[in-house]
């Protein structure tokens, strides 16, 4: 997975000089050398509630949401999708 997080490592500024061959052979780097293998995920029934813990204690502002069986990513989960699940409750109260 590559986050904004991934992306804040690449030197824009120093490719932005770059150019013909010097700057293809950049953007022709494979995406594994800037990429998160470490991904923290959630499958698709868990509650909010844990989602909203797993956001905070690893600062993330998203996850992917995963089938435990298959690996298949289904999904993705945001704060901002958390928020709006939190508004339609307080707004049904």
């Amino acid at each position: 997975m590559v986050s904004d997080r991934d992306l804040a490592h690449v030197d824009i500024g120093r490719m932005l000089k770059l150019e013909g061959p010097t700057l293809r052979e950049e953007l022709a780097t494979p995406i594994i050398g800037l990429m998160s293998s470490d991904v923290i995920c959630v499958e698709p029934k868990v509650e909010i509630g844990d989602v909203i813990a797993l956001l905070l204690e690893h600062k993330i502002g998203a996850a992917p949401v995963v089938e435990a069986e298959t690996h298949e990513v289904v999904g993705i989960i945001s704060y901002v999708d958390v928020l709006r699940a939190v508004q339609d409750v307080l707004e049904k109260d």
